[in-house]
C-alpha cells in the first residue's frame, strides 16, 4: 500500500524502538547514495546508480517495505507511472 512520505510509519504500529530503526534504515540509506550523480532517466526508478529527489526517497523507504510511487502518471505518456513524482511525496504534507 503507498503511504505519504509525511508518516509513512504511523499505520504500522511499531513500538518506538522500531520506528527508530525504521527511520534510521531510511536516513542510513539516503547517506550511503551521496555522491552518486543525478538520475536524468526519470523512467528508470529501480537503478541504484544515480538519483533524483524523489527516487531517493522512494528507494530509502522501499528498502523498509514502503513503497511511496502511488502510479501517478501524464495520461498522454504511456508508461510514465513509472515515474516517482514529487508530488507523490509531496501531498502527504498536506
Amino acid at each position: 500500500m503507498a503511504r505519504s512520505a509525511r508518516e509513512p510509519l504511523d499505520e504500522l504500529g511499531l513500538t518506538e524502538g522500531e520506528e527508530f530503526e525504521m527511520r534510521s534504515a531510511v536516513a542510513a540509506y539516503c547517506l550511503a547514495q551521496v555522491g552518486k550523480p543525478y538520475n536524468l532517466n526519470f523512467l528508470n526508478t529501480e537503478t541504484e546508480e544515480a538519483f533524483y529527489c524523489s527516487q531517493l526517497a522512494y528507494k530509502a523507504y522501499e528498502q523498509v517495505g514502503i513503497n511511496l510511487n502511488t502510479g501517478l502518471a501524464m495520461e498522454q505518456l504511456p508508461g510514465t507511472n513509472a515515474i516517482v513524482y514529487p508530488q507523490e511525496i509531496w501531498n502527504g504534507f498536506s
